[in-house]
């Protein structure tokens, strides 16, 4: 109900400006009082107001209409223009008690009840402004102008009926003109009243064969009837009068797409294309629906040929390089994503993806520059602040990452994501009571969270309060037994109390199974090997851990503590230098280094 919502939006701008359009100041004799003998210093203050007002100068016009008052009580326009200028300058029950006053000696005088109906919209008076309004097309039946805001003020009030009845009178006064016969059509749908949609749009398409709103709200009333087979036989009805109603040839590809009758979609556009070969919008959409049918090869060719065609218009290169993104070709897809922005900064999109490609190839400074570069950009966009957020996480700038990431949460309160990534951050700055109590709000409304149990059962291990941290992952397994990260964490866990030393190489060797790839799971099973004594196989697996991704704090100190028992103080001391280069504030290693010694 896009156009219906629209209306809505314009029409209610129109009622607040009502007030303006019919200022009251200029008003110098009361409606039926024309014979009557208006006393000369009244019309002297009058004038003087009127003056006023014309310069923007209320607070003296008031006056002058004050003094006017003095020697004619009886003037309703007086009262109006003391009432307006009162509600310029926002003294607001004011200006009513002297609107009312104004009505009462001059009960059929428009202006003074589209003022009053103006204050009610403003006040969100919206009942009582339509009861103006009603008032107002008693003494101006044939005004269309304020049919339409009172139609306007019965959708927005919930009277639906009243608001088609007031649309049915609007379309016998302006001459049957078909545009209110839409909005009733889109009233009938919005209200799921097919029947009396149906026989809307029916009787639109009869009216305006040429247009192509009645087949669409033809077609949409039967679709959401759910009778597609009659939404069909509309639009392609539609498309034998006019080959152009380009959103009639849309919604039928749509519902062609929706049944995977793929020939019959592609068809409408290869057709629309041989009477418009250079349409870009076609070719777009014939790509899409290869794309979607499966046929990745067919529309990269149809995408490439469009952007050689069209070089200067963005859409087709965006649509290569969302191909490529989810192919993993990651430089074809940064070069159609880099195209994109050059040809349109404006697609947010393009930005973020690029950011996400780098941040999947592990290059996290590339990626935190394209993040900054995006929330710069697009300040307002939760996606960048958050994705900043992760990689600040990831690159151990925690405080700032809590900026982004609380910016994200106060956007989007229900993502979970942005909750334990904020979590995440709080715990590795020893925040640890904020950190606990955002896991607990996610688990509060999903207990079965496995990612708020793992960030919790975290927190636990940092406290070392290894029992809470046990039963964590012990449900963390029992719902997902085979998942990556709970086996990693819960055997490092161990590790790093020196228990069960073989339980916890058997869970990080099935972690390792299904990702041979994660940098902390060689970590966790080289430290297995350093409790267990086997301290060259532990600097094996430590270092295969920094040549999957940049090394951690922990990795560094891990390896400080392995070169030790090799017997390489010198290298050791270098480890610890670089761990603590990363965490200033840790205590342990700072012990290690002044006494030198594990």
């Amino acid at each position: 109900m896009k156009g219906l919502t629209s209306l809505i939006s314009i029409l209610i701008a129109e009622i607040v400006i009502i007030g303006c359009s019919s200022s009251l100041r200029l008003q110098k004799v009361d409606k039926g009082t024309s014979g009557r003998h208006y006393p000369r210093q009244a019309v002297h203050h009058f004038t003087q107001g009127v003056l006023y007002d014309l310069q923007g100068d209320y607070k003296s016009a008031l006056l002058a209409y004050q003094e006017a008052s003095l020697y004619d009580t009886s003037s309703a326009t007086i009262y109006g223009a003391m009432a307006e200028d009162y509600i310029r300058l926002g003294k607001i029950e004011s200006g009513m008690l002297l609107l009312e006053k104004a009505i009462k000696k001059d009960p059929s005088n428009v202006d003074y009840h589209a003022l009053l109906a103006t204050v009610y919209t403003r006040m969100g008076l919206l009942a009582m402004a339509a009861q103006e309004y009603e008032k107002i097309r008693k003494i101006t039946p044939f005004d269309i102008e304020i049919r339409y805001k009172l139609a306007t003020l019965y959708l927005l009030t919930g009277q639906e009926e009243k608001a088609v009845a007031e649309f049915r009178t609007i379309y016998k006064l302006e001459g049957y003109n078909p545009e209110v016969l839409v909005k009733i059509g889109k009233l009938y749908l919005q209200n799921k009243k097919y029947d009396q949609a149906v026989q809307t749009f029916q009787e639109l398409v009869q009216q305006a064969p040429d247009s192509e709103d009645g087949y669409i709200g033809l077609g949409e009333t039967y679709q959401a009837m759910g009778d597609t087979a009659k939404a069909v036989e509309v639009y392609q009805q539609g498309l034998t009068v006019n080959p152009n109603f380009h959103i009639l040839r849309h919604n039928l590809s749509e519902i062609y797409s929706s049944r995977k009758d793929w020939k019959a979609a592609i068809d409408l556009y290869k057709q629309a294309l041989q009477h418009d070969s250079t349409e870009i919008s076609f070719q777009l959409r014939m790509g899409d629906l290869f794309y979607q049918k499966g046929d990745t090869t067919k529309a990269l060719e149809i995408f490439q040929e469009t952007a050689k065609k069209h070089p200067n218009d963005w859409r087709a290169f965006y649509s290569l390089g969302r191909i490529h993104f989810s192919l993993k070709q990651d430089e074809k897809a940064l070069e159609n994503f880099r195209s994109v922005i050059e040809k349109n900064p404006q697609i947010s999109d393009a930005w973020l993806l690029v950011g996400i490609i780098y941040l999947r190839q592990d290059s996290l400074k590339a990626a935190e520059t394209q993040f900054r570069k995006g929330v710069e950009q697009f300040p307002d966009d939760w996606r960048m602040n958050f994705y900043l957020g992760v990689v600040l996480n990831r690159t151990e700038k925690y405080q700032e990452a809590i900026t982004y990431l609380q910016r994200v949460v106060q956007a989007e309160p229900q993502n979970v994501d942005a909750i334990l990534s904020l979590a995440n951050a709080h715990m590795n700055l020893k925040h640890y009571d904020d950190a606990i109590s955002l896991c607990e709000l996610v688990l509060n409304d999903d207990p079965n969270n496995l990612q708020a149990i793992l960030t919790l059962a975290a927190v636990y291990d940092s406290k070392k309060e290894y029992d809470q941290s046990e039963k964590l992952y012990q449900k963390a397994l029992k719902l997902d037994p085979e998942n990556p990260v709970a086996l990693n964490n819960y055997s490092y866990s161990l590790a790093v109390q020196g228990i069960r030393l073989p339980e916890a190489m058997e869970m990080v060797l099935r972690a390792l199974e299904t990702d041979s790839t994660n940098g902390a799971y060689w970590d966790t099973l080289g430290w297995i090997y350093y409790k267990m004594g086997d301290y060259q196989k532990a600097l094996q697996h430590v270092q295969k851990s920094i040549e999957k991704r940049e090394a951690s704090w922990e990795v560094l100190d891990h390896l400080g503590d392995i070169y030790l028992k090799l017997g390489q103080p010198q290298k050791a001391r270098d480890y610890w230098e670089r761990a603590l280069q990363k965490d200033p504030t840790n205590e342990e290693i700072r012990k290690k280094l002044g006494k030198g010694e594990s």
